[in-house]
């Protein structure tokens, strides 16, 4: 399962750019590293305040349910965590309205929960950059 970030490794990654930024030598690199930072930050800023930021355990989840509904034992099963933190996890999720419950019991992903997979991703491709930028120069 991929592992995407959160907040605060955003942050801390944005940071390494800056800083990498700052001592680049080459134009063409300033540049793309500006690039980097201007959208790992667009992405933060999308995601909005504290109320959406994304831990690791509702990434997960909203990992699991892109594959379809869940029953709640199912998503359990799929992280190591107690049920009581699973349980404020998807209610969390569900009040932010990335996840929704159907008549059957099971959980399934919103339209807006597969917005914000979709921004984890874009996050995560950012980072995958970042990381291939930082092989080049060591």
């Amino acid at each position: 399962m991929t592992k995407h970030l959160t907040a605060t490794e955003n942050m801390k990654i944005r940071g390494y750019l800056i800083e990498l930024r700052t001592n680049t030598r080459s134009y063409e690199e300033w540049h793309e590293i500006n690039d980097l930072i201007n959208k790992l930050a667009s992405l933060e800023g999308e995601r909005g305040g504290k109320r959406t930021m994304m831990s690791e355990p509702k990434a997960k989840i909203l990992l699991l349910l892109n594959a379809g509904p869940l029953h709640f034992t199912d998503i359990v099963s799929g992280l190591s965590r107690s049920k009581k933190r699973v349980a404020d996890h998807i209610n969390e999720l569900e009040a932010i309205g990335y996840i929704a419950k159907q008549s059957d019991g099971r959980y399934f992903l919103t339209d807006k929960g597969r917005m914000e997979l979709a921004k984890l991703d874009e996050i995560k491709k950012v980072c995958e950059k970042y990381d291939a930028m930082m092989k080049e120069i060591k």
